[in-house]
């Protein structure tokens, strides 16, 4: 039974329905697919992440915010803007505003060069995930219409107009991102999350992004230098 509700939950409705769907969204959220959520796992700093099931695929309910590669590597801290600079292959990981104060809310910042270190940043058993996996979460959650609500947290964003109802878990915060010139950009405003993905036409890299300019999801290319959120999921 419970995967019957969720499968409704996340079923498209026609659109003159959707003041009624909003309406329905926090009750949704009490029967779909909460009571089996998957256990939750640890980082390679011992950090525990909650996990949520969508559709098939396990994600992990906040931010990474792990300073270690899997082998105990640690991933360079780097506020400063030389080793997120155009030529830089080295990995690096920085905080909003270089502040860690809020970590356990937004995560880290990581350049792309983390994204595809063999050392590995998830916890055992999940990976970052690819453009593939990005657009069947949003196709479970209906659209990206419909995953813009259900991911969005219904906190911290800058005008409670973009609050979502999370009915999906995912918890999606405002961490904002670091420009590769090193300027902090959009915390309250929009998040970014890193594919292992690389557009083919362009050959820059692939990010899901959401935004108060446009708060349902979607897929653009940016900078290898440029600093992004990563989420990881667990495949069955």
């Amino acid at each position: 039974m419970a995967d019957r509700i969720h499968y409704i939950c996340h079923k498209v409705v026609p659109m003159r329905y959707h003041r009624l769907l909003l309406s329905l969204i926090p009750v949704i959220a009490v029967s779909c697919g909460k009571d089996d959520r998957p256990d939750r796992i640890t980082d390679a700093d011992g950090q525990s992440y909650e996990m949520v099931r969508i559709g098939n695929d396990e994600w992990m309910a906040s931010n990474l915010r792990v300073s270690r590669f899997n082998n105990g590597d640690v991933i360079p801290l780097e506020p400063i803007d030389s080793i997120w600079g155009a030529d830089s292959t080295e990995p690096a990981l920085s905080f909003y505003a270089s502040s860690d104060e809020d970590a356990d809310m937004y995560g880290a910042l990581y350049n792309r060069s983390v994204v595809t270190d063999p050392r590995g940043v998830c916890p055992t058993g999940l990976k970052i995930p690819s453009n593939a996996d990005w657009d069947r979460m949003i196709a479970d959650l209906g659209g990206s219409f419909f995953a813009g609500i259900a991911l969005r947290s219904g906190e911290n964003w800058i005008d409670p107009i973009y609050f979502g109802s999370n009915s999906s878990g995912f918890n999606a915060q405002p961490a904002g991102t670091r420009k590769d010139n090193g300027q902090y950009f959009g915390r309250g405003e929009q998040t970014a999350y890193w594919s292992t993905d690389t557009n083919v036409i362009s050959g820059r890299q692939n990010v899901y992004f959401m935004g108060f300019s446009n708060p349902s999801p979607f897929q653009m290319t940016a900078s290898k230098t440029e600093g992004f959120s990563i989420r990881c999921i667990r495949r069955p």
